[in-house]
């Protein structure tokens, strides 16, 4: 049986129905999935860049989370230290009249502001004994006369 060609389009295809190397060729880059273009070495690099930067970014958010939580719980120190100081003195002194908004104004402050702050279980649970601590100094110095101890 001869193999005569007969023209078919821009692809020449025999009577046995084998296609030309030409057609094989194309028919073979449809089969093969699409891969996606590498990245070029530029465009890893930002994308280095980039992942350094969150890493970066995520331990100075975690560092200023310590500053923040560590601040709140030194003004509760100050706080108990001036409570201290209020509770020694006579009562209507000058100093106890003194300490004792610096003191309130201390716990309003750390209340308000420990809601903005993440604490690790540590330092929630010295927060939580400090105010405790202040709220019951406060007690003691203004009595029921401060609707606003939280």
């Amino acid at each position: 049986m001869a193999t005569e060609r007969r023209a078919r389009g821009p692809a020449q295809i025999s009577f046995l129905g084998d296609a030309c190397p030409r057609q094989r060729a194309s028919k073979d880059r449809m089969r093969k999935p699409i891969d996606e273009p590498k990245p070029s070495s530029e465009t890893r690099k930002r994308r280095e860049v980039i992942q350094r930067l969150k890493s970066k970014s995520e331990e100075i958010n975690n560092s200023a989370q310590r500053v923040h939580a560590n601040f709140l719980i030194t003004d509760l120190d100050l706080a108990l230290i001036l409570a201290g100081t209020a509770l020694d003195a006579p009562p209507g002194s000058d100093k106890r009249l003194r300490n004792i908004p610096r003191v309130h104004e201390a716990y309003d402050t750390v209340l308000r502001l420990r809601k903005r702050v993440r604490f690790t279980p540590l330092e929630a649970g010295e927060l939580k004994a400090k105010l405790s601590q202040v709220k019951s100094a406060l007690e003691k110095l203004v009595g029921s006369r401060s609707p606003k101890i939280a």
